[in-house]
């Protein structure tokens, strides 16, 4: 009865993560369909490969699980830990909505979305203005087929004075202009010169057929990571545990004979 109480929580969420990616694969499915025999042949061969390496593979999606729910922990930390050096604390709620809100809207990762908020917040200190740059972004990436780190990177380049990277990818700057312009000008400026030359980029691409299939590996991935999740919480106390055994038994001297050998 106490392994099911402490279980109903995990599984009412997976339970919704289930039918979210179900509606998302409604959308793939139709593609499925039109690839006709060589999708058959696809799933065939996959779920071949789940039958013949079931448990290796069951072992890899757990380490790929807990890899993943780390790797989000660390940048949610770390987005907290922005905010609240900024006295921006407040926000810290909203920003999880929000990072949900651009993962629907465009075909990007939350964790690859959340990464280039930080590295914006970080650079303007200033939380609306970053979001205004994170949508600029997200469709400079989309329209130029590079990943957000690098659109972001270009981005922040430019508001710290060395726009090259960015005008190289076809939005028309003012380096001059720039120069003459305060801080919170530049950000402006920069989101308005990138909504010129690629508005609406970011979304146009969800809605392809690339944007439909990689936000159902989004889909998946996020799956992956409440799996991870409520495995890694699961664990931890008894990690935990073992970490203060550890520490108490060097405390204590038990392992000098250990090192001293």
């Amino acid at each position: 009865v106490t392994a099911e109480d402490r279980a109903s929580g995990p599984i009412k969420n997976v339970q919704g993560a289930l039918g979210g990616l179900e509606k998302g694969s409604s959308r793939v499915s139709s593609v499925m369909t039109s690839l006709g025999h060589a999708a058959e042949v696809a799933i065939g061969t996959m779920a071949t490969a789940i039958t013949t390496y079931g448990i290796s593979a069951v072992q890899n999606l757990s380490r790929e699980m807990v890899r993943l729910s780390i790797e989000q922990s660390k940048v949610q930390s770390q987005t907290k830990n922005l905010l609240k050096n900024a006295g921006m604390q407040s926000y810290s709620k909203q920003i999880e909505e929000v990072i949900g809100k651009h993962e629907e809207m465009t075909s990007l990762d939350d964790v690859s979305i959340r990464k280039s908020f930080n590295n914006l917040i970080a650079a303007t200190k200033d939380y609306d203005r970053s979001l205004k740059l994170l949508s600029s972004a997200e469709d400079l990436a989309a329209a130029k087929g590079i990943n957000l780190e690098t659109a972001t990177g270009y981005i922040v380049s430019a508001l710290e004075g060395s726009s090259i990277s960015l005008a190289n990818t076809g939005v028309e700057l003012d380096a001059v202009k720039m120069k003459s312009m305060s801080a919170a000008q530049n950000m402006d400026y920069l989101a308005k010169q990138i909504e010129k030359s690629f508005g609406g980029s970011s979304e146009a691409l969800r809605g392809s057929t690339a944007g439909i299939f990689a936000n159902y590996e989004n889909q998946i991935q996020n799956l992956k990571k409440l799996f991870g999740e409520e495995l890694t919480s699961s664990l931890s106390p008894a990690i935990e545990g073992i970490a203060d055994k550890i520490s108490n038994m060097i405390s204590s001297g038990e392992l000098q004979p250990l090192v001293d050998s």
